[in-house]
Parts: C-alpha cells; structure tokens; sequence
C-alpha cells in the first residue's frame, strides 16, 4: 500500500471510530459466526497490538530509509511496484 492509500485508509479509520462516517461501518455476525465470540471495538485491539504495529512501522522505514541510500524505488512509486530485490 503506498503512503497516500495508506494516509487515507487510516483518516477512514478514524472518522469512523469517531462516529462521522458511520453509515460506512456495517456490524455483522461475522465474527461470531466464525470466532464464536463478540467482536471487540478497535481501540482494544490496537491496544493490544501496539508494540506489534509500532515495531513493523519501523521495519517499514528503516527499509524506506535503506532503499532511498542505495537509490532504490521506495514504497509508493511506481518503480516499487514491479521490482523485487534479487
């Protein structure tokens, strides 16, 4: 995903868990139907992930950083899309 998709995936987020684009959050049965639990509320889940999500955000630009050194295509250009390290 590049950093505009990415940008905008997480304004979405937040405009939904904040109650301004709730037409667009549909609950379902889906988690209890295939977890048989109650779904939990996203807070609680980045809680619970946080260390998890903050580590990979910086694998992603300590390797954003790397490739920019060595004049490789970073992530969100064209060029990173199709190439693939050797």
């Amino acid at each position: 995903m590049d950093t505009a998709d990415a940008a905008s995936t997480l304004i979405w987020a937040r405009q939904t868990y904040e109650g301004r684009m709730d037409y667009s959050a549909v609950t379902t049965s889906t988690v209890q139907d295939l977890l048989g639990r109650e779904p939990i509320h996203l807070d609680s889940w980045a809680i619970t992930h946080r260390q998890e999500l903050l580590d990979q955000l910086s694998r992603q630009l300590r390797q954003g950083a790397r490739r920019k050194a060595y004049g490789l295509p970073c992530s969100g250009s064209s060029e990173a899309r199709i190439w693939s390290p050797p």
